[in-house]
């Protein structure tokens, strides 16, 4: 599968999104980064399924992976 350079610059644009909402804590954007049935996993560490998982480890736990 080839990207298109408009693909690539909106993954870079998404990467550099999900960056600022982190920094500003701003759990309620990570709407605009997954799914609803996204799972982010950190190996070793911590699994989250789903978007509500996601955005309660991260206010809850109060840290980035």
């Amino acid at each position: 599968m080839t990207l298109s350079v408009g693909d690539k610059l909106e993954l870079h644009q998404l990467a550099a999104r999900y960056g600022d909402i982190i920094d500003d804590r701003n759990w309620p954007a990570l709407d605009a980064i997954f799914t609803r049935d996204a799972i982010f996993e950190v190996v070793d560490l911590v699994c989250m399924n789903g978007l509500e998982e996601i955005k309660r480890y991260m206010h809850e736990e109060g840290r980035h992976p």
